[in-house]
């Protein structure tokens, strides 16, 4: 994962990364263990998972919040990319 990040580069005004396929399921591991460090170190229990995003974020914990949505989706796409390749 490491050494895939240092593949990120700039197309434009974006960002961009390549992840081998042999990679993603690393991926999917360091992006779950982010996500779950996250939650611990905040406290997240489930009822703070699923409601209101609070845009724009307005303390360390509500960021905190915003990261672990966006992890959780980069992991749902990287699990639909296994799916389908697989299958």
């Amino acid at each position: 994962v490491l050494a895939d990040l240092g593949s990120v580069r700039q197309v434009e005004d974006l960002f961009a990364i390549e992840i081998p396929i042999g990679h993603v399921m690393a991926w999917v591991n360091a992006v779950n263990q982010a996500r779950l460090a996250i939650a611990a170190t905040h406290d997240f229990q489930e009822e703070d998972m699923g409601g209101e995003l609070p845009i724009p974020p307005k303390t360390a914990r509500d960021l905190a919040l915003l990261e672990m949505e966006f992890f959780g989706h980069v992991q749902e796409f990287l699990v639909a990319y296994l799916m389908q390749s697989s299958g």
